[in-house]
């Protein structure tokens, strides 16, 4: 079987006309595959959204309540479950049930512990700048190690990676009506 196709490009019609196909087909082509460089599947959108991220808590708080009172201590534990903070004071542990407490604020001159750079609350050597993190759920914060001030906060939006600096934690503000909670870092370099 022998096929041939002849063709005149002499005449610019016939041009015209092949060059309107191919880009017929070319446009067909782009539309029938979907750009994945600029959507996310929904996975990874929640990961992006959604990181955890390891913070420095001051070794002293001010545990400010919607009554009034304040505890001060070191923030040593955050119980998610039954909805309570332990904070240990001088002499004796605290606890503060979470629908209780209206903020915690660590003092600037409060110590921290953040390792071989330890950055020392109030000096501008090294601070990046601050950030407001929230909402975030109430069940987001944990305190990973309570001697070395080590945290943990989950559910952080707009944080791309946390590896090359120190988030110390200045203030949370809770509320607990709509069950999360505001968290304001200082950021260290």
């Amino acid at each position: 079987m022998k096929f041939s196709f002849n063709l005149s490009f002499n005449s610019s019609f016939n041009f015209l006309f092949l060059l309107l196909i191919a880009l017929a087909t070319w446009i067909t082509g782009l539309t029938a595959v979907p750009d994945r460089s600029i959507e996310l599947s929904p996975l990874s959108a929640a990961q992006a959204q959604n990181l955890t991220v390891d913070v420095s808590l001051p070794v002293e708080a001010r545990v400010i309540t919607t009554n009034g009172r304040t505890h001060i201590g070191q923030l040593i534990e955050v119980n998610a479950q039954q909805r309570q903070l332990t904070v240990e004071a001088p002499y004796d542990n605290i606890l503060v049930r979470m629908d209780e407490v209206e903020r915690i604020e660590f003092p600037q001159n409060a110590l921290v512990y953040s390792g071989p750079n330890l950055p020392v609350r109030g000096e501008r050597r090294n601070r990046v700048g601050e950030a407001t993190w929230g909402p975030i759920a109430l069940s987001g914060l944990s305190v990973a190690d309570a001697e070395w001030g080590l945290a943990r906060i989950a559910g952080v939006r707009g944080v791309s990676s946390a590896s090359s600096r120190t988030y110390v934690v200045e203030r949370i503000q809770f509320n607990s009506r709509q069950n999360n909670m505001t968290v304001h870092v200082v950021i260290y370099q």
